[in-house]
């Protein structure tokens, strides 16, 4: 079996220990190098330990600098950049970025008091929440309008100092409504209890003397110190524990919340939208500063559910059982995408680690030929990691303005698989060959020198097909590709450097004592042929035999697949919700929001409107404001949102009149103070210039049909602003999920397109520079593109078998991640072989020479492939982990979570089934028989020179 893994080593007919290196400028520097580390293998192992050493001190932690979400990485040039520009500029006090939806509802029956109670706990807790991170917020402003007076700025500390009383004010707001609700739920429980015959003491709620203690801070902070001594008296009776508490507000961690504001059904603005009259469900909005895929936003959610898993455990006190809680919004699925990411990289972690430990204890079945690859390879992910933190924090030192470089969080799951699986195949190559070497020239020394020189050069270019493919990315507009690609080619860069110093320096180190307990002698062995090197030479005769059947065959059975691939190359979707699986609590949550409300609740579309001259918050602009609500009424629009009808009810037509009590609530609602600061700018040069409109979708905020409706909305908006109407000048910009979804797709189909072409001219280049043979160059990269295209009908087929009906196609990430890695990993195991057939031809022969490349390079790649197939399947853990018996050994510590981002889970499928195929098709059998026929061309071109040169002389000699 291990000599499956390990290929031939050259017979004693004609082979030497002799160092092949390849005929590259490459060489001679390797050559350098192999003497140097043979010699010195102790400066090249102290120096990695310092390396590694103080990159690990002085880097910051991954997860402190990484960034994550999609939409916050677009080109600043789009429109939904611009528009969230004008929402900042418009409306920058306490502009909430995305929300957290919490769904109350029953479906066997309708509401009853007690769901409504459980409601109001629900309430009185976030609304408390609100308040002590209000007061949070005001200690912040305060802070710098104390720093704007030490700096005698005194209309900076003013304008400071005004957001801060206006953020108290608010503060005091929320907590009146969590002590209001809180009185509701205590009359309840009071009800339920006196209705009980025996008078059930569990019945009993505890109320909730936060409220009442923060309130009593805040009040003091404004002056108003009697009531607050009667919120403190009040804090005291209800909970004697208050006494000792200081005066921050409770709980403790809630100042930090990025809370700002939380809707019930009991808003007298927007209540009728969240329920109010809904016999079924009733909604709470909870409104936040962060971005809805902020880091944050993972332990936030986490804090949410535990407020509801409170709720929850109360509820059985106040009603029957079959009320359910979900959560859904869009900040609690950016938080269960974010939680899921950091499951699947662990999963990932361990499941990479596992696997390559088990395949090198079957490869090689020796303690310390495993602890050298292992070693290895912890060094470069340890190095590559830490030394990439630490560039992005460059731009902080004098002069290094200029520099950014972001990690993401996703991003650490392809430098694990890439790295691990790159890394233990360039170990693979240099110990294979270090084997060889030390079994026929004795010395360790010697060995390891002859080694790196004969493969070194191989890995270099091969590795640097891979590196400039990614290098590649960094031509990308969108910001997750632009940085992403060259950051793991930089890691893989010094995982490279690793393996040709570290690696050889533990092998000049070991000696022959890293085969123990095997015997070198039975590797080295010319004579000893496993079953799997029969193979391996069956096929070398068969390609080499008849090679134009073979491609014909292969290029038959693969080009449907292929075809199928190409016509499906832009079937992806770009649903973040559907990236979870269904056992998330958003994913839950959500659908269970769908069945009482429109799926645009959750995800509106804000459309944004400029002028230059005039006001939109006097009675003409009031007038043109309705004009431009009706005018957004396209097909797929539910509601439109505006200041002259701020709950959306009246579709253009529909009566209007002051006699209509509807029209009469809409006339007092667009007239209120709130409504004002909503819908139309209040503050600086934009005040009255701009305004909001809120669009509800009839289809999902991130599918197709929602883009499209978007697009209706845009084309209706821009007939209206023609240059002879009054809309001239105007400008209009879009907000909101749906907007980002069509500039993101936009962005990253033109993305796709331009560095397709980068990487396959980037790629075509090194190996045109590292072969110098053009037609086998251009051979290769179609035998590659061939590849691609067939993976992608096969992944397409699959995952529409898995998921049935609701397969909308493949993960938005997942084809342009595939080309790179498959056109630049691809190339490596060609690379491989054509070197080593370049080098056994010149020894051989032509037809000769290929067999025995064919023979000796076969298991190795092979389990070079199957051992990068394998950390790529690492990717798909989470998504089968949970099918595995929980009596298997190590289920617990190895998969943390199971179920991990869909697009992950596709990409690592996609990617592990293309580099098989590369593997056991490409690589085995189309290139081979390629070379076969074009060495049939050569010895058919020689003899047809020899025979017209020898036809020439004897024609002279003739004549002469």
């Amino acid at each position: 079996m291990a000599s499956y893994f390990l290929g031939q080593p050259p017979s004693d007919d004609g082979a030497t220990c002799k160092s092949r290196s390849f005929s590259v400028p490459i060489a001679y520097r390797m050559q350098t190098l192999a003497k140097f580390v043979s010699r010195r293998w102790w400066a090249v192992m102290l120096f990695w330990a310092v390396a590694v050493a103080l990159l690990r001190g002085f880097a910051p932690a991954w997860d402190d600098v990484t960034h994550d979400g999609n939409l916050a990485f677009l080109p600043a040039d789009r429109p939904s950049v611009i528009g969230e520009q004008w929402l900042e500029e418009a409306f920058p006090y306490d502009r909430a970025k995305s929300q957290i939806v919490i769904v109350v509802a029953r479906e066997d029956r309708a509401l009853e008091m007690g769901d409504f109670a459980v409601g109001y706990d629900l309430a009185r807790r976030f609304r408390n929440l609100q308040g002590a991170a209000a007061m949070g917020r005001a200690a912040e402003l305060d802070a710098s309008a104390n720093a704007a007076r030490e700096k005698h700025d005194q209309v900076a500390a003013n304008k400071w100092a005004e957001r801060a009383d206006r953020t108290r004010q608010s503060a005091l707001a929320a907590f009146d409504e969590a002590v209001l609700f809180d009185e509701l739920l205590y009359e309840h429980a009071d009800e339920l209890r006196d209705a009980n015959a025996e008078g059930d003491d569990s019945l009993a709620i505890e109320r909730l003397a936060e409220a009442y203690w923060n309130r009593a801070l805040v009040r003091e902070s404004l002056g108003e110190n009697n009531a607050a001594a009667e919120d403190r008296r009040i804090a005291k009776l209800l909970d004697p524990e208050s006494a000792n508490a200081d005066d921050e507000p409770l709980p403790h961690n809630a100042k930090n919340w990025p809370l700002l504001d939380v809707w019930t059904w009991r808003d007298g603005l927007l209540g009728k939208k969240l329920g109010d009259g809904n016999r079924h469900a009733r909604l709470i909005i909870l409104q936040l500063s962060n971005e809805f895929m902020d880091t944050g936003n993972m332990q936030l959610i986490e804090d949410v559910e535990r407020v509801v898993d409170d709720v929850r455990r109360t509820a059985p006190r106040l009603t029957d059982a079959g009320l359910r809680i979900g959560l859904s919004g869009s900040a609690a699925i950016g938080g269960d995408m974010r939680r899921a990411a950091a499951a699947g990289i662990k999963n990932t972690e361990l499941f990479t680690l596992l696997l390559v430990l088990v395949i090198l204890t079957v490869v090689y079945r020796s303690p310390l030929l495993v602890a050298v690859p292992l070693i290895s390879i912890a060094v470069a992910f340890a190095a590559s990691t830490s030394f990439v933190a630490l560039l992005t924090q460059l731009d902080q030192l004098p002069g290094f303005s200029w520099w950014s470089l972001k990690i993401f969080t996703t991003s650490r799951i392809f430098i694990v698989a890439i790295l691990f699986g790159a890394g233990t195949d360039y170990c693979l190559f240099l110990i294979a060959r270090y084997r060889e070497e030390l079994a026929h020239c004795g010395s360790a020394e010697l060995a390891v020198q002859r080694a790196l020189s004969g493969v070194g050069d191989a890995l270099a270019a091969s590795a640097l097909t891979t590196i400039l493919g990614l290098a590649m990315m960094w031509f990308a507009d969108f910001g997750k590709f632009h940085y992403t690609g060259p950051m793991i080619g930089l890691c893989l860069v010094i995982t490279l450097l690793t393996c040709v110093t570290l690696t050889p320096a533990l092998l000049r180190v070991a000696g022959k004592r890293v085969f123990w307990p095997t015997r070198l002698e039975s590797h080295g062995n010319p004579k000893c042929t496993s079953t799997a090197q029969r193979v391996w030479q069956w096929m070398a005769r068969a390609i080499v035999t008849r090679p134009g059947l073979v491609l014909c065959v292969s290029l038959v059975l693969l080009a449907p697949l292929a075809g199928f691939g190409y016509s499906q190359s832009d079937h992806v979707t770009y649903d973040f919700a559907a990236d979870l699986s269904s056992d998330w609590p958003s994913r839950q949550g959500t659908e269970l929001l769908e069945q009482y409300f429109p799926v645009g609740e959750s995800g509106p579309l804000t459309v944004l409107v400029r002028r230059p001259e005039g006001r939109f918050d006097d009675e003409a602009g009031r007038q043109q404001l309705t004009t431009l609500t009706e005018a957004m009424y396209v097909d797929g629009v539910k509601a439109v949102r505006s200041l002259t009808d701020p709950l959306g009810e009246f579709r253009p037509g529909q009566r209007t009149g002051a006699s209509a009590s509807r029209a009469w609530r809409r006339w007092m609602l667009a007239h209120r103070d709130r409504t004002n600061e909503l819908f139309v700018a209040q503050n600086g040069e934009n005040a009255g210039k701009i305004a909001r409109f809120d669009i509800i979708l009839r289809d999902d905020p991130f599918s197709v049909a929602a883009a499209e409706t978007l697009a209706r909305v845009d084309d209706r908006l821009h007939q209206l602003a023609t240059d002879d109407s009054a809309w001239r000048g105007v400008r209009f910009a879009y907000a909101g999920t749906t907007a980002g979804i069509r500039d993101l797709r936009a962005v990253t189909r033109t993305d796709n397109a331009r560095i397709q072409i980068l990487v396959v001219a980037a790629v075509f280049l090194v190996l045109l520079v590292i072969l110098r043979r053009p037609v086998i160059c251009l051979y290769m990269m179609a035998t590659v593109l061939l590849s691609y295209y067939v993976t992608m009908g096969l992944t397409h087929l699959y995952f529409g078998w898995v998921y049935g009906d609701s397969y909308q196609g493949l993960d938005w990430k997942a084809p342009l991640f595939l080309f790179v890695i498959l056109v630049a990993v691809g190339q490596d195991y060609n690379v491989y072989l054509a070197t080593r057939v370049f080098e056994e031809q010149g020894s051989f022969g032509l037809f000769a020479g290929l067999r025995r490349a064919i023979v000796s390079t076969g298991g190795i790649i092979t389990s070079c492939g199957v051992i990068m197939a394998g950390t790529f399947v690492s990717m798909t853990s989470g998504s089968w982990a949970a099918y595995l018996p929980d009596w298997l050994p190590g289920k617990g510590w190895l998969f943390v979570q199971a179920g991990t981002l869909r697009g992950i889970a596709e990409l690592g499928f996609a990617l592990a089934l293309g580099v098989l195929l590369d593997t056991f098709v490409v690589r085995p059998v189309l290139v081979p028989a390629f070379m076969a026929l074009q060495a049939r061309w050569m010895a058919g071109r020689e003899q047809r020179l020899s025979a017209a040169a020898y036809a020439y002389e004897n024609s002279t000699r003739i004549s002469s």
